[in-house]
């Protein structure tokens, strides 16, 4: 379990088109705004690659566009409980979907403080 996340080999497409893209191909999802969250080092010491966080906003749903590896990818759509409790039991072990979770939640209570 994961939250959508991909890379284009080979292209040299800016982060918030792969971003939208991969929300798209994966979930069927669009995004009528992505804001830029944080952009973090995946594996810092080991890789150079770089995990960009953005939240989706004004969603509406169409059809998914997923590769032919993708193909027995399913969506869940759980609540925040949910979600949370699966991270820590184990359910959820994809480092990127937590870090991603964990700068939401400092970006979401820095917002609603109205701290920016």
């Amino acid at each position: 379990m994961e939250f959508p996340q991909g890379t284009w080999e080979g292209s040299s497409a800016d982060p918030l088109t792969v971003a939208s893209g991969e929300l798209r191909e994966e979930t069927g999802l669009r995004a009528g705004r992505m804001t830029p969250l944080a952009s973090l080092q995946i594996a810092y010491g080991i890789l150079n690659q770089v995990q960009h966080i953005f939240l989706a906003e004004d969603l509406t749903q169409g059809e998914h566009e997923r590769d032919a590896e993708e193909t027995d990818l399913e969506v869940h759509r759980v609540t925040v409980a949910e979600f949370e409790t699966m991270l820590l039991d184990g359910t959820i072990v994809d480092n990127c979907s937590v870090a991603a979770w964990a700068i939401y939640r400092l970006w979401r209570e820095r917002h609603a403080a109205g701290a920016d």
